[in-house]
């Protein structure tokens, strides 16, 4: 599933880039609830230094660009998603591939 800005969120870790495409961290769930876990520094996955919720705003330690993480924005953008994929027409042929 793609959430905002085409990044990826599902029950597998998926990357969290700055606009320019360091990686900052990665986003996965504990339980229902979706997490931030913050590198110490952009494209470095082997110190994680915060698991975030809620919101706020990420400075990449490369670029220096910024990005909001906000869990309310990427959960409803995920819901709507979810909504969306729900509502495909099983005899529509394009929706079948979508589907299989």
């Amino acid at each position: 599933m793609t959430g905002r800005a085409g990044h990826t969120v599902s029950d597998t870790p998926q990357p969290w880039n700055c606009p320019t495409g360091h990686r900052l961290g990665h986003v996965a769930r504990a339980g229902r609830i979706r997490r931030l876990f913050l590198y110490r520094q952009a494209d470095e996955p082997r110190d994680v230094i915060a698991a975030l919720t809620g919101n706020a705003r990420i400075v990449c330690s490369v670029c220096r660009q910024e990005r909001e993480w906000d869990v309310a924005a990427e959960a409803l953008q995920e819901l709507l998603e979810r909504r969306q994929n729900s509502f495909l027409d099983p005899l529509d042929s394009d929706a079948a591939s979508v589907i299989a």
